[in-house]
């Protein structure tokens, strides 16, 4: 004999079952070319492939102001009337805030690094 209770309908497709997989609108990043990362050295340069305790010479921090958390940043600044700084620790692609968020390992230990490195210069300033 037939059930008294009826099922919900199942989704059609991936995208209907999961709010996160939802396609996003185009974008483009001109700094980036498009690439998933916001880095435009290629970590092969030399001046990159250091042992650790020398920072990249010749070149300027590229500031991105992009994500959920970053406007907070400039919050904090006015409001306590002091500097601020964002030390992100993933990628624009690592898909933050959503059901399938990611981090690399390896941009964690990098992450530990620049942290470090941070916090042995600031009271030098």
């Amino acid at each position: 004999r037939p059930s008294a209770r009826k099922e919900a309908p199942k989704p059609q497709n991936a995208i209907a079952a999961s709010p996160s997989l939802k396609p996003t609108p185009a974008t483009a990043n001109l700094l980036t070319n498009g690439s998933d990362h916001t880095s435009l050295a290629e970590m092969r340069e030399p001046a990159l492939a250091g042992d650790g305790d020398k920072a990249p010479k010749g070149r300027k921090p590229l500031y991105i102001r992009e994500g959920g958390s970053i406007p907070s940043i400039r919050f904090l600044e006015k409001e306590f009337e002091a500097p601020a700084a964002h030390l992100p620790c993933g990628q624009a692609s690592d898909s933050a805030h959503l059901d399938n968020e990611r981090l690399r390992l390896t941009n964690l230990f990098k992450s530990r690094e620049i942290f470090r490195k941070v916090f042995v210069e600031l009271p030098k300033k």
